[in-house]
């Protein structure tokens, strides 16, 4: 292909170059490829930190370069779970959780942050004021450290536990350190230490099937009428040189068989000599860890190394990276997947895959997670992969605990708005079914007694959830300030409900509004009393957070991410963006959208599901065949659509919204006229000046286009079609996607920026109708699946 290809559809290239396994072995080549400014350097700073193997055998087998111990930060995802655990009320066998003991004291900077260790003995005292400045002779140690600005003053009794919350005298409420409940991302702590996991590969034993390569090295040893040692290093062009034996070529086969090559020529040629062949030093190899691991770059491994071996080597997934789905790729295409969660639970480790050179292994952003939290064998953060059901979850928790009281089981989930629904499964350990969603947080609370008195506070609040009453407590109490409310909080309102209960039922309920905005002013009329369980609830402004984003790129004098309304259409947000340019292309618009994205995932999935049933048909036809020729043509039939298959589930939907123009539109109008959606993505590129022939002909280019030629003129310009084309199925793709097939396409016009495919001439099984049909014609054609997505032909 031309520059000019290049210049029509960068996107349509990448997917080109992905499909077809384009690939960077070296640093730079690596970053290039992905397009990333600045990363060439990166990866070549993560190539300088390695040692590179020159296949001497007299040099030790680099190791990867062992990280110190990580310290554990708390994710995004832990502190999001960790809030609504602490606001759920949820008891446990050590206690209640309390939000007011999480919001104000020893979660957010009491014992552990604003006490020994910030405001007293380690910073303000001893070390700093005293000892180390002249200060004992001075009157440090007694007046500037312990006694004033530490432990007494600075830390426990004034930064922590009874400034924040409503139980200063605890109240029988949780008050313990925050680690002990705590949940965490369950598998990351494994690579919080590397070194003490990753030992050096130098004593492995060597695989029988172990294959040779360039750099490895075999040691010989004579006995007999000589006895002698040698060192034999396999060169570049997978030869060893045997003295007194010549060149002999060993690259490409096993140990074993390298082993009985060379004593097998050793005691033909030496007469009297027998041998022992051993292995020396491993050759090295570069392969990358890349995604969202710690330290992503370019390691220099053993040649026995395996796909855990290197992601242990740079530091393991991120907490925001995936365990679930750690992928190996090899020459651009996904060719293995472990799931560390086998390893974590079951010591499963039979997928973790050895390693070749230019190996990529990569980690994909982390999946849906759910947290369990209470009476199980591991609270903690788990991602989903497989388990959709509360059942599946718990097994991965470990199973519930013998004190877990299965009348207090519930479900703590989030909505679309935010706001959280609490789901009673008082049957849920007994029996049936009960499906999980994204983000649930799993309780199971304790057998214990009367959790004690509380009251909830609900709504646009940044800290929601139930918090212990002590008697006095008034509404200021509980909202103390504008910095405890969202921003979309409505201030006219503050609604309180009373109840009445009489032994431990709900008798009677009333409701209060007062005014908040006053409340906040420290208005002393506005405060009011709250009664134990009461429920105070904060509004949100009405239409809040209905606005949406979009994207619009490309040949518009103001490109960006635009905030639109509900109704609002793709007219009006182009006007907005200061018009069109003099080389924008309508046709070729390109707009995507999640929805679209997502029901052609359901359509290829069902397509996948018909052609694996109609390949099972052809599988169960074929053991009927005696005919060769019958039997040849099915298998290459059952061959190519496999191959079809594969790339059609390995392959992802872009969700293109197919909007075609009217001939010689330049402005968005009618039918074009669409209604944006929340995250479209709009694209308008330049009036391309090309048009691209490919599939049977004998020269796939791209072509200058020109409003005086035809389709068959262009497919002249091509070279013509081969012997192998079938000419009445030609069809074309439009900029904009729209696929003209049939009758229509022999006089249809050819437009800038089309493509004409001219697919090959394939026999038909009687079997292969509609969609294996049809999917073949795409794969004959040479369009990768890949590009007709990007097209938006599929």
């Amino acid at each position: 292909m031309t520059n000019k290809l290049i210049k029509m559809s960068a996107a349509v290239l990448m997917a080109l170059a992905i499909g077809t396994g384009a690939f960077a072995q070296d640093s730079a080549g690596l970053a290039a490829m992905l397009g990333q400014k600045g990363q060439a350097g990166m990866f070549a700073k993560m190539g300088q930190q390695q040692t590179t193997s020159t296949g001497n055998s007299d040099e030790p087998m680099p190791q990867p370069t062992i990280l110190p111990p990580q310290p554990e930060e708390n994710s995004a995802i832990e502190k999001s779970f960790n809030h609504r655990l602490m606001t759920s009320g949820m008891r446990t066998s050590v206690g209640q959780l309390s939000g007011a003991v999480w919001g104000s004291g020893v979660g957010q900077g009491s014992m552990n942050q604003g006490s020994m260790n910030q405001g007293s003995m380690n910073q303000g005292s001893m070390n700093q004021g005293s000892m180390n400045q002249g200060s004992m002779n001075q009157g440090s140690m007694n007046q500037g450290s312990m006694n004033q600005g530490s432990m007494n003053q600075g830390s426990m009794n004034q930064g922590s536990m009874n400034q924040g919350g409503f139980n200063p005298e605890n109240n029988g409420l949780w008050s313990g350190g925050e680690s002990a409940d705590r949940l965490k991302q369950y598998g990351y702590q494994l690579f919080l230490n590397p070194a003490a996991t990753l030992s050096p590969m130098t004593d492995v034993p060597i695989p029988p099937e172990y294959v040779l390569g360039p750099g490895d090295e075999l040691r010989v040893q004579y006995y007999g009428s000589r006895n002698d040692s040698l060192s034999l290093t396999v060169d570049r062009n997978g030869m060893v040189n045997v003295p007194d034996l010549g060149e002999i070529g060993l690259t490409g086969i096993s140990y074993n068989s390298a082993r009985a090559t060379l004593a097998e020529q050793i005691s033909k040629k030496l007469t009297g000599v027998t041998a022992s062949i051993t292995m020396g030093h491993l050759r090295s190899m570069r392969v990358f860890v890349l995604g969202d691991v710690r330290n992503p770059g370019a390691y220099q491994v053993s040649s026995l190394a395996t796909l855990s071996y290197a992601l242990f080597a740079s530091g393991g997934p991120s907490k925001r990276g995936s365990l679930r789905h750690v992928q190996l790729k090899r020459g651009g295409k996904k060719v293995g997947e472990i799931d560390m969660y086998d390893f974590l639970l079951k010591g499963d480790g039979h997928n973790d895959r050895q390693l070749l050179p230019g190996d990529v292994v990569f980690v994909p952003p982390i999946g849906d997670v759910v947290a369990v939290a209470g009476e199980v064998t591991r609270p903690g953060i788990y991602e989903l992969s497989r388990e959709r059901g509360l059942r599946e979850l718990l097994e991965l928790a470990g199973r519930p605990l013998h004190t877990a009281d299965k009348a207090r089981f519930e479900i703590d989930r989030l909505e679309n708005g935010g706001s959280r629904q609490k789901i009673n499964l008082d049957m849920g350990l007994n029996g049936k079914a009960v499906p999980i969603q994204a983000g649930d947080l799993v309780l199971l609370h304790a057998n214990a007694e009367d959790p004690g008195p509380y009251v909830d506070l609900t709504g646009a609040v940044k800290r929601p959830g139930r918090y212990g009453f002590k008697p006095g407590m008034m509404l200021r109490d509980l909202i103390a300030s504008k910095d405890s409310l969202l921003p979309e909080s409505y201030l006219k309102r503050v609604e309180v409900t009373h109840h009445t209960v009489v032994d431990g039922e709900i008798r009677e309920t009333s409701r209060d509004e007062h005014d908040l905005e006053k409340l906040l002013m420290g208005v002393a009329e506005a405060d009011v009393s709250l009664r134990v369980y009461d429920e105070v609830l904060v509004r949100t402004i009405a239409n809040w957070g209905e606005s949406q984003k979009v994207t619009l790129s490309g040949e518009v004098r103001f490109p960006g991410v635009y905030t639109v309304a509900k109704g609002d259409r793709l007219s009006s947000l182009i006007a907005r963006a200061g018009g069109l340019s003099s080389d924008a292309y309508l046709p070729a618009m390109v707009l995507t959208r999640e929805s679209v994205r997502k029901q052609q995932a359901e359509d290829n999935k069902r397509l996948a599901g018909q052609i694996r049933r109609q390949l099972n048909q052809l599988g169960a036809d074929l053991a009927k065949l005696n005919d060769a020729d019958l039997i040849k043509a099915k298998k290459e039939t059952i061959d190519q659509t496999s191959r079809f298959l594969a790339e059609l589930e390995s392959s992802e939907p872009v969700g293109r919204l197919l909007i075609e123009f009217p001939e010689g539109m330049t402005q968005i109008a009618g039918g074009a006229d669409v209604v944006l959606h929340d995250g479209d993505k709009i694209q308008i590129p330049e009036t391309p000046a090309e048009v691209i022939v490919m599939g049977q002909v004998y020269n796939p280019a791209a072509l200058s286009f020109d409003t005086k030629l035809k389709r068959d003129d262009y497919i002249e310009m091509a070279g013509g079609v081969t012997e192998a084309a079938k000419e009445d199925t030609i069809f074309l793709v439009r900029a904009s996607g729209v696929v003209v097939a049939g009758k229509k396409v022999k006089g249809a016009p050819i437009k800038p920026g089309d493509a004409i495919v001219v697919p090959q001439d394939i026999n038909r099984v009687n079997v292969l109708d509609g969609a294996i049909a049809w999917s073949k014609v795409l794969m004959q054609s040479g369009v990768s699946i890949a590009t007709l997505r990007i097209m938006g032909v599929l």
